[in-house]
């Protein structure tokens, strides 16, 4: 992962059109590779937006996103790019591309110009690993939301991401997959990763080892609280 990654917000403002309300105000935040986060707050705190700036997808109206030292959103259409395959989010109701399982996974990693071969192995550890073999060749279109759930994380992490930011990932599982899930990031954690959870189940989340717990409202961070 070289010297790892760092995205910091720098009085982060946002809205979603110009007469609207602000979602995110004044926010100041940064998120390492190799450093867990919870994310938590009532919903409409800005918590997904926030997630949506920080992993280079939004905009924002105002402020500044610094990925390692570099102002990203005046960089060059080809650095953008390098560095968004470095992070992955995984939105809470993720959309399945069509085809089975096994092509949903590799389809990051098809767009990337990786071999065959490499694309082969990833996807059978990622497979084995949260527990998806029995269904890597079901169509998308007959997955449970838990499933499409793990599918998306699935592919989200065969990428290898240095931060990987979550929308509430447990939200549609079942016990068991649950500590699949937990197993699977934990280990990530300890590799070096970022994760980065927004989750209303913050217990779940701890058992990943958290650094830290971002509390939002309206828009704003209220508290910082440090776990180690």
């Amino acid at each position: 992962m070289g010297d790892g990654l760092r995205i910091y917000l720098r009085d982060i403002w946002f809205k979603y059109d110009a007469k609207g309300e602000w979602a995110l105000r004044g926010i100041t935040i940064y998120f390492n590779s190799g450093e867990a986060t919870i994310i938590k707050g009532h919903n409409g705190s800005g918590k997904t937006t926030l997630m949506k700036i920080s992993s280079l997808i939004y905009r924002p109206t105002s402020g500044s996103v610094i990925i390692n030292d570099h102002d990203f959103w005046n960089l060059s259409d080809r650095d953008k790019i390098s560095f968004r395959r470095r992070v992955a989010f995984v939105h809470d109701k993720p959309i399945m591309l069509r085809g089975s399982v096994r092509r949903n996974i590799e389809y990051s990693l098809l767009i990337r110009g990786i071999e065959e071969e490499e694309v082969r192995k990833r996807c059978d550890e990622v497979i084995e690993e949260l527990g998806l073999k029995t269904i890597e060749n079901r169509s998308s279109n007959r997955l449970s939301a838990g499933q499409a759930q793990l599918v998306a994380i699935a592919r989200a992490l065969v990428t290898e991401p240095e931060i990987i930011f979550l929308d509430e990932p447990f939200a549609y599982l079942d016990n068991e997959k649950r500590k699949i899930l937990v197993r699977a990031l934990r280990g990530r954690r300890e590799e070096g990763v970022g994760i980065v959870i927004v989750s209303h189940e913050p217990e779940i989340a701890l058992q990943i080892g958290i650094d830290r717990v971002i509390t939002m409202e309206n828009g704003e961070i209220s508290n910082i609280s440090f776990l180690r």
